[in-house]
């Protein structure tokens, strides 16, 4: 269920920017917690603390027994214990880091090289116990953390046939959602029985595929996921179903971006990157654009939101992190 038709203001500049630390283009971006973000760019992973307007605080720049020889493309943290998180590279390899309580230190616990292309998506279990990668060597890898969560075991690998370029556990703990280049179908792997339901995204019904799923993000309330495509456009399903509650119209994307989107913490406002370097913000209730976030210089990577006060983080190859405001009125 979603809000009803509200009116907005926006801040035009980013209250918070952080780029003199950067070296390199910033590919993907995460809160651990309502101060504290962390980022991945080439080799390497950087944790910030953002007080206030006028203060950012570099807290850890390097990876004590890092494996990582290319770019981190992906990372995800771990929703119950939130100084674990896992990251993939373009350079195929998988790691479980630890973060230290005061930020200061990230830790490579254990990594692997089970991939043979790019990983680039992971996801974690709501339970924190479970994790899934997807690479484009065509598989899916899922993964079970140990006990003492200082590594994990493979329990299985799905061959996807092409390759995977979303994933997204669901909120109950019963399906893996994968998305996958040249398929019009979302394929929900059940985690009992690791059987693979097919979910049609065209809503007639046919086979016939004009746009891949590239992003796959849930609402807040589970109950439906965005499939964020190579379209210029994004569409709301309800989830496990082929039925389409909402789509997003407007965004400039094609087979060669990757677009990212994001819900806000009230399942009122998407966020959705596009190629001409804007964020789009979508009302949800009445599908209509009302706001263009502007001022990054080249692709955006990657959005996420504060699960404080909903402001929205954007990294970019621009070497920049922009913070972004907004409020109902």
């Amino acid at each position: 269920m979603f809000i009803q038709i509200a009116e907005y203001t926006f801040e035009p500049q980013p209250l918070h920017q952080i780029e003199h630390d950067f070296v390199s283009s910033i590919l993907t971006v995460n809160y651990l917690n309502p101060t504290t973000i962390i980022t991945t760019e080439t080799k390497q992973i950087t944790i910030h603390r953002i007080e206030n307007t006028n203060t950012i605080t570099e807290l850890a720049t390097s990876i004590t027994n890092s494996p990582f020889s290319g770019p981190v493309l992906s990372l995800a943290v771990n929703p119950v214990y939130p100084h674990l998180v896992v990251a993939g590279s373009m350079g195929s390899t998988l790691a479980l880091l630890q973060i230290s309580d005061n930020y200061e230190e990230i830790t490579c616990l254990k990594s692997w090289k089970t991939h043979k292309k790019y990983v680039v998506d992971l996801d974690w279990s709501p339970d924190g116990q479970m994790f899934a990668s997807g690479s484009y060597d065509n598989s899916v890898v899922l993964w079970k953390l140990t006990d003492d969560r200082v590594s994990a075991t493979e329990i299985h690998t799905f061959d996807m046939k092409t390759c995977v370029e979303a994933l997204l556990f669901t909120l109950d703990g019963k399906y893996l959602i994968v998305a996958v280049r040249d398929n019009c179908y979302l394929q929900y792997i059940e985690l009992d029985t690791l059987n693979i339901l097919l979910i049609n995204m065209n809503e007639l019904g046919d086979e016939f595929v004009s746009f891949n799923c590239l992003n796959l993000v849930a609402t807040p309330d589970q109950n439906h996921v965005i499939a964020t495509t190579d379209n210029n456009r994004s569409i709301m399903f309800k989830v496990g179903t082929h039925l389409q509650a909402r789509n997003f119209y407007g965004t400039v994307n094609n087979e060669f971006s990757r677009p990212t989107s994001i819900v806000d913490i009230s399942s009122s406002l998407l966020f959705s990157t596009s190629q001409d370097q804007n964020i789009y913000v979508f009302d949800m209730a009445n599908e209509q654009i009302i706001h263009q976030y502007q001022g990054h210089n080249a692709v955006i990577r990657d959005l996420a939101i504060n699960p404080n006060d909903g402001q929205l983080a954007s990294c970019s190859y621009d070497k920049t992190v922009k913070i972004w405001s907004w409020e109902c009125i």
